[in-house]
């Protein structure tokens, strides 16, 4: 009913997701939207919305003609709450996008919003990614692909989906004449499948992305994809990482690489090609015209085939990106980078770099730089190692001096970065947990253990409270990239290794968790495990989310130069 109140106003977008509204909170939301006139965009995430929920909330579709967008994510709507949800997709002429990703739709849901497809002719984009569709549901939404003639992404990744279903889906695609997007991801699809899909691509002319990323496909089915891309002429964009392919499938899409004009982005990641698979992608690219992204990752790709990869760059004039995330030696990615003379941003990711410690040296780096790479812009070092030991703990302080030359310090554009993990025997050692229970001490040793921008123009840290899961892992890592370039937050200082010196950050703007750091006692030498001084910061930002400290000004003093500082934000979140 609240929502009905401010109809003579122009709100266009509601968030209420994570609230546990439940199915009573659906009703009077439902209610509301039949009389709303202004609402474009509503987010109901995570909110325990069952059946009974949706059936308010489709009733409240049938009558609403302003929605455009609506979020249902994370639910737990089953297949009487697809039905509803149905019958008011057959008569609703306004909303473009649904988001119904982890529910329990199960395969009838599927054949009810399959059904509705069929008949709906506004949206545009529907998520039903894990929903224990199966290869039934796959069935019905192949046989909706078509006739529906508005939908152009379609998100069914982690539904079980299988080769029957997949090859209802290829049918249903090679007829449609709208999909751009399609994910399959995690499906369990094997080549039957994929050869279904392939056979749907030869004929498809608009689908644009394809997700088949963590299925079974193998060579055979890369087989059948390889064969796809030398007739397709508008797939930009595929996924075939985890898919258990081998050096035969390689070679396969290598051939198709040869003559294939369209695909700019080929991500093979976590399979097991080899050097063999290398060579003949390697002598693929000495043709292509077209790839700009080529992800190799975890592929137990050795000396052999990254020199086969480094010789075929030399004659390729559009590939801009090479991932090759792995045990790689310093020889191996310099002498692929000796033969990017264009290369402008460099991004070298690398997890457990045991094999050979000199791939982080920032003395040879800048020896190499300097010789082989004037014109490039921008690096940036993201390295993941762990410590385990003293002798890792060692390796890892002669690392960060060795970026302490005027080289780095001087060249601001150049981004360095260290990101480490500590075992719990190390967080004992190196951090205030003597008091804290076993199982608290098991928590932290799953957490990164500290960051060090080494040359930064901004400056943050993560919070190390911040657990990273295998899911999160990926989302936490692209936040590196979203720190470097938007506003830094520093949660932490006491999750820092190092022999208690002192390290001047020069930065020009800073925003400090003042709680977290308050009650880190950084102000305490006999606690802290290093010394800040963030020496020019002119704009300051305090973040305050429970009460305001006692004595801030004198803490603060301990880690910033306040006599620079022009902007002040008291930023009061409690």
């Amino acid at each position: 009913m609240w929502l009905r109140a401010y109809n003579h106003m122009t709100l266009t977008e509601l968030n209420l997701g994570f609230n546990q509204i439940g199915d009573i909170g659906a009703q009077s939301l439902g209610d509301a939207l039949q009389h709303n006139k202004t609402l474009t965009t509503l987010n109901l995430d995570d909110n325990k919305i069952e059946d009974l929920g949706a059936q308010f909330l489709g009733n409240a579709l049938q009558h609403n003609i302003t929605l455009t967008t609506l979020y249902l994510g994370l639910n737990q709507i089953g297949d009487i709450g697809a039905q509803s949800l149905r019958n008011a997709l057959r008569r609703n002429t306004t909303l473009t996008t649904l988001q119904l990703s982890e529910n329990q739709v199960g395969d009838i849901g599927a054949q009810s919003l399959g059904d509705a497809l069929k008949h709906n002719i506004t949206l545009a984009t529907v998520d039903l990614g894990g929903n224990e569709i199966g290869d039934v549901g796959g069935q019905f939404l192949g046989d909706a692909l078509k006739r529906n003639a508005t939908l152009t992404t379609l998100d069914l990744q982690n539904n079980e989906i299988g080769d029957v279903g997949a090859q209802s889906l290829g049918y249903g695609f090679q007829h449609n004449t709208t999909l751009v997007t399609l994910n399959l991801w995690n499906n369990e699809i094997r080549d039957v499948g994929a050869q279904s899909l392939g056979d749907a691509l030869k004929h498809n002319t608009t689908l644009t992305t394809l997700k088949l990323g963590g299925n079974q496909i193998e060579d055979l089915g890369a087989r059948s994809f390889g064969d796809a891309l030398q007739h397709n002429t508008t797939l930009t964009i595929s996924d075939l990482g985890s898919n258990q392919i081998e050096q035969v499938g390689a070679q396969s899409l290598s051939a198709a690489l040869k003559h294939n004009t369209t695909l700019t982005t080929l991500d093979l990641n976590y399979n097991n090609i080899g050097d063999v698979g290398a060579q003949f992608l390697g002598d693929a690219l000495q043709h292509n015209t077209a790839l700009i992204e080529l992800n190799l990752g975890y592929n137990q790709v050795g000396d052999v085939g990254t020199q086969s990869l480094g010789d075929a760059l030399q004659h390729n004039a559009t590939l801009t990106e090479l991932y090759l995330l792995d045990n790689l030696t310093m020889s191996i990615i310099q002498s692929i980078l000796a033969m990017l003379p264009n290369l402008t941003h460099l991004r070298l990711i690398t997890s457990e770099p045991n094999e050979d410690y000199s791939l982080f040296d920032g003395y040879r780096w800048e020896k190499f730089i300097q010789t082989n790479l004037l014109q490039s812009k921008q690096f940036e070092f993201c390295f993941l190692p762990r410590v385990k030991t003293q002798q890792d703990l060692t390796l890892m302080d002669a690392l960060v001096l060795s970026y302490q030359t005027p080289f780095w310090i001087e060249n601001k554009h150049w981004i360095v970065k260290f990101d480490c993990e500590s075992k719990k025997y190390d967080l004992k050692r190196y951090t205030n947990v003597t008091s804290m229970s076993e199982d608290n001490i098991n928590y932290f040793g799953q957490t990164r253990l500290y960051t060090i921008p080494i040359i930064r123009d901004k400056f943050g840290y993560f919070d190390r409270q911040t657990q990273v899961s295998q899911r999160t892992y990926e989302d936490v890592f692209e936040g590196i990239k979203v720190v470097y370039e938007g506003t830094i937050i520093l949660n932490s200082v006491s999750n820092i290794i190092d022999n208690n010196q002192t390290i001047i950050v020069d930065v020009n703007e800073l925003i400090l968790n003042v709680n977290s750091i308050i009650m880190e006692s950084i102000q305490d030498k006999n606690d802290s495990i290093m010394n800040y001084k963030f020496q020019n910061v002119k704009y300051l930002t305090l973040l305050i989310y429970e009460k305001w400290p006692i004595n801030l000004i004198e803490h603060l003093s301990t880690i910033v130069n306040l006599w620079n500082i022009d902007i002040l934000i008291l930023d009061f979140q409690c």
